[in-house]
């Protein structure tokens, strides 16, 4: 199958997914989508909603300070996710959810103002990530740049950015890197500024990084498994 076939057959693939478990019924347990998190650059804010049993959401803001290691940030997520219905499983500078002892295997809208280089990955399943870049988002340039990796390649995106580029603009090169993507990595423009990433392995994760003021804290991700029954013959990483 084609690199176009692909992208174009990954709604209808995520709409069947869908269906299949409703019609199929209780779908089996998924694990959890692990966060992980760098150290602070700068004082800013880790925001992200976690979406529990039942479509249950529960969002997340911690204030962090420039130095903050990633533990020392777990940490504070630990601490904010303790209540009867949700829990925060804290290892190191990773954290994990769950949510009325289920685990939580859908995380979205996750900003970080703080430069802490956040990170969602899923083991063992396969996953859909969406990406999206604030459309309002302009580089400031003067030698700033930007890093975008995905799992199974080798060689990560590394981009010098121009003063005034548009996120548009920007999004228009991550796509570009996901079309030349290997074949276990399929994606979707859903927007001039969104992209879709379905992935075919089992440990999956989107990895951003800019050093742009234009950029930084400018960017969401979501992380969601959709199928928690494939967990052999995939590509490990």
């Amino acid at each position: 199958m084609n690199r176009m076939t692909r992208a174009l057959t990954l709604g209808a693939f995520l709409a069947f997914t869908s269906g299949f478990l409703v019609a199929a019924g209780t779908p089996p347990p998924c694990p959890p989508v692990s966060l992980t998190v760098g150290t602070a650059a700068t004082n800013g804010m880790v925001q992200f909603t976690l979406v529990g049993d039942n479509a249950s959401l529960f969002t997340v803001q911690i204030p962090v300070s420039a130095g903050d290691s990633g533990s020392v940030i777990a940490t504070k997520i630990g601490l904010a996710v303790r209540n009867a219905s949700w829990l925060a499983q804290v290892s190191d500078d990773s954290v994990t959810f769950s949510h009325a002892g289920v685990a939580v295997s859908s995380i979205g809208g996750v900003l970080d103002t703080a430069g802490a280089s956040l990170k969602l990955s899923t083991y063992r399943v396969k996953a859909y990530v969406e990406f999206q870049l604030d459309p309002s988002a302009v580089a400031s340039g003067r030698g700033s740049t930007l890093t975008f990796s995905v799992p199974g390649e080798s060689v990560p995106l590394f981009m010098g950015l121009g003063q005034g580029q548009s996120a548009a603009s920007v999004m228009d090169s991550v796509a570009a890197y996901l079309n030349s993507a290997g074949s276990g990595v399929s994606y979707v423009r859903l927007s001039p500024t969104k992209v879709g990433i379905q992935f075919s392995y089992v440990n999956s994760w989107v990895s951003f990084q800019t050093n742009d003021a234009g950029l930084q804290g400018k960017s969401t991700q979501s992380d969601r498994c959709v199928d928690c029954g494939s967990i052999s013959g995939l590509i490990q990483n």
